[in-house]
């Protein structure tokens, strides 16, 4: 479960570029900055994974219900959108894996047009703050790489 972006660019006719992937990874405490996945970071996509109930740190439990999550924003069915207000306590959160590198992207202008997988725009400014409000977990391990699903 995820969602496409791409950077509309103007060449002959409108093609893109595509940015990365935001998915649904579970639970995480926005406020020690932790995923509750057993395996951390690295194994929260992997198909055997064990999740804490609490956060191991701080010991606070999830605090949303209903399709009000990182799951129901990829499905379309979370009540928020654009943009992404920042997050405290535990609830879920999404993870962004990079297709162009990020430092490429933060060269970008605030203006610069993006496109998801479904039609949706946004602006380069509007990826951020919901990269920042909902992705606290990046992968760049497939800068370069054009494979995702």
């Amino acid at each position: 479960m995820g969602t496409n972006y791409y950077l509309l660019r103007r060449v002959k006719e409108y093609e893109s570029l595509h940015v990365g992937k935001r998915s649904a990874a579970g639970h995480y405490c926005w406020d020690c900055r932790i995923t509750l996945c057993k395996g951390g970071n690295k194994d929260i996509h992997e198909g055997d994974k064990e999740w804490h109930e609490t956060c191991p740190v701080c010991g606070k439990a999830p605090n949303e219900s209903g399709w009000d999550n990182a799951a129901g924003l990829e499905l379309g069915l979370a009540k928020s959108s654009y943009p992404i207000e920042a997050k405290h306590g535990v609830s879920s959160c999404s993870s962004f894996t990079w297709d162009i590198s990020p430092e490429r992207f933060a060269a970008l202008k605030e203006s610069r047009q993006l496109i998801d997988e479904y039609g949706r725009k946004t602006t380069a400014g509007e990826f951020r703050s919901m990269l920042k409000n909902q992705c606290p977990i990046e992968y760049i391990k497939l800068v370069g790489n054009g494979y995702f699903s």
